[in-house]
C-alpha cells in the first residue's frame, strides 16, 4: 500500500460512517446485491448515498469549525485581564 492510500485510510478511520457510505457506493458499482437492473436505479442509489455522505460531512465540518472557534475564544478569554476598575482622579 502506498503512503497516500495509507494516509487516506488513517483519516477515514475517524469516520466509520463515511466508510460505510463508500462501501455502499462500491456495492452499487459492483452490483453486489444483484438488485440493480437499470442504470437509473443504480444512479438513484448512488445519489442517495452521496447525499447522505454530504450531510454527514457538513455536520462534521460544522462541529470542527465550532470547536476551533471555541478554542480561540477560550484562549482569548484567558488572556483578558479582569480587575477592579479605578475611578478617574483617584490614586491607589
Amino acid at each position: 500500500m502506498n503512503d497516500r492510500l495509507s494516509a487516506i485510510i488513517k483519516r477515514l478511520e475517524k469516520y466509520p460512517h463515511m466508510i460505510a457510505r463508500m462501501e455502499a457506493i462500491l456495492d452499487v458499482a459492483e452490483n453486489t446485491h444483484e438488485d440493480l437492473e437499470l442504470a437509473k436505479d443504480a444512479e438513484n442509489k448512488v445519489i442517495k448515498e452521496i447525499t447522505k455522505m454530504g450531510h454527514e460531512m457538513l455536520t462534521i465540518w460544522g462541529e470542527t469549525q465550532e470547536a476551533k472557534k471555541r478554542k480561540v475564544y477560550e484562549e482569548d478569554a484567558k488572556t483578558t485581564k479582569h480587575g477592579k476598575k479605578k475611578h478617574i482622579g483617584k490614586q491607589n
